[in-house]
């Protein structure tokens, strides 16, 4: 405190304050900068592994959701050739066949006793 006051009393001070100074002028050791060093590649090193982190977790999010249209591309493929099947005669005359039991005409239909 002592140090203070005396800084205070003194003739300069008052006026180095007046004039919007300070009385005291310090400079940074060298202690000082080697700590903002360490400070601001602490923060930029945190900063890159966060930013990987959620460059890994969206690259795995794109790669699943590609795997995903790649299977919904394979659907829909299988139902284009299935609904252009199902536009064709040779669909309409299986489907008459199979699930309502039509025959065409001049043909036998063989029955198994077996099943």
């Amino acid at each position: 405190m002592s140090n203070f006051w005396s800084i205070w009393n003194s003739y300069e001070s008052v006026e180095n304050i007046l004039r919007g100074g300070f009385a005291v002028r310090r400079r940074a050791t060298p202690k000082f900068w080697v700590l903002m060093i360490v400070t601001t590649i602490v923060v930029f090193g945190v900063s890159i592994g966060v930013l990987q982190h959620q460059y890994t977790l969206g690259a795995r999010e794109l790669a699943r959701i590609e795997d995903y249209r790649d299977e919904l591309d394979l659907e829909v493929r299988d139902l284009s050739d299935a609904f252009a099947y199902a536009q064709t005669d040779a669909y309409i005359i299986r489907a008459a066949r199979d699930n309502l039991g039509w025959i065409m005409p001049n043909e036998v239909r063989y029955v198994n006793g077996a099943g």
